[in-house]
């Protein structure tokens, strides 16, 4: 693998920050509520198949999962206040 697209595909998938050490990152695609996170929370689209970095660091997962968190219990107020009406 040529040095420079090695350098691209250890770099985090949220905040492009490089990664050393690719076992120190979460797989985007290996379970499918990650990747479905990623993209409920950013409207970003991704796909293992578009040739970008697939991993997110450590941090970024961490930030993700409670964002995920804030949402799901933002849309779940949402639902109950709704059915109060």
């Amino acid at each position: 693998m040529h040095e420079n697209i090695e350098i691209f595909l250890n770099r985090c998938r949220a905040c492009a920050a490089f990664q050393e050490n690719m076992e120190k990152m979460v797989e985007l695609f290996c379970e499918k509520n990650v990747s479905e996170m990623f993209t409920n929370c950013t409207s970003l689209e991704i796909s293992s198949h578009d040739y970008l970095p697939s991993r997110i660091c450590f941090q970024c997962y961490e930030n993700l999962t409670n964002l995920n968190k804030f949402r799901q219990g933002c849309l779940n107020s949402d639902r109950f206040l709704r059915e109060q009406v």
